[in-house]
């Protein structure tokens, strides 16, 4: 038989993060599902191991939990293959809420001019009331989102030790502070549409997690704290449900978000190895909200 005739892609790992159940704030329909959804095309359709999965689903997604992901996304790769072999490919999925806040009034060490706000996907347990050790004492705080910033600092990490080969999947409001136009909203909204996004999430220091982005300059590894830089985007690629200043939208009598729906609507009916990340965009038959 013609060797030709096979499709024999290079490994892939994953992650995959679904969540509806937030405690502190309102429940979505769907996001599991998306994930799920979308794991079962990795696994039947890719083939792909499920050994080369990790998923975080409702409680398992918090804050810690979907950080660890990124260390234990390193873990599943062999380590004869890190980081040279970039033929490696990773996947991030995540489906569930984003947020949109400010930063608190404690400038902790940041250059002037910073905007004063912050973009960041939302764990399961934001908002959370938890207490941490502080020194000799413990004191009480709420747990934050995880800002733009401090994903691209994890995702040029997977680069610099796994390879640039990723890709990272987002079905949530890619900006959740603004909208299409409030028209849009409403109008969305009146048919029963579900904006995934926080309004109102706990302020941030802007040194959060300084463990983790390093050094709190403007130029620091190419994070910003707006957006998924990640070493000017060379570190992966990104394919959100809708653009920074637009909406991502669930409706509680479909089974999937819109935008995942769409994803898999192509995906199926795809040959894999046909598909670029332009032509997959260009497919996607999105309804007009």
């Amino acid at each position: 038989m013609n060797n030709d005739s096979y499709f024999t892609p290079p490994p892939l790992y994953a992650l995959t993060i679904g969540i509806n159940a937030y405690t502190k704030y309102s429940t979505l329909h769907s996001a599991v599902k998306d994930a799920d959804d979308f794991t079962d095309y990795l696994t039947k359709h890719l083939h792909i191991p499920p050994s080369h999965i990790l998923t975080l689903r409702d409680g398992t997604a918090t804050r810690s939990g979907i950080l660890s992901a990124f260390n234990d996304l390193k873990n599943l790769i062999p380590t004869s293959s890190k980081p040279a072999d970039t033929g490696n490919r990773i996947i991030i999925f995540f489906a569930g809420h984003r947020t949109r806040g400010g930063w608190s009034q404690e400038k902790g060490g940041w250059e002037e001019g910073w905007d004063e706000w912050y973009e960041a996907i939302c764990p399961v347990d934001t908002g959370d009331i938890v207490e941490v050790r502080m020194g000799c004492g413990r004191v009480v705080k709420e747990v934050p989102a995880i800002p733009d910033r401090t994903i691209a600092a994890l995702l040029n990490g997977l680069s610099e030790t796994i390879g640039n080969n990723i890709t990272l999947i987002l079905d949530c409001c890619h900006s959740a502070g603004a909208t299409r136009s409030l028209d849009d909203t409403r109008k969305a909204e009146s048919e029963g549409y579900v904006p995934r996004q926080i309004t109102n999430p706990p302020s941030l220091r802007p040194d959060y997690d300084a463990n983790i982005t390093g050094a709190l300059s403007r130029s620091a590894g190419g994070a910003t704290a707006g957006v998924f830089s990640g070493k000017n985007m060379s570190s992966h690629v990104l394919l959100a449900a809708c653009g920074r200043e637009q909406s991502a939208y669930e409706h509680p009598k479909q089974p999937n978000g819109v935008f995942t729906h769409a994803l898999m609507e192509v995906l199926n009916k795809s040959r894999v190895e046909e598909l670029t990340y332009t032509s997959l965009m260009h497919r996607l038959n999105m309804p007009e909200l």
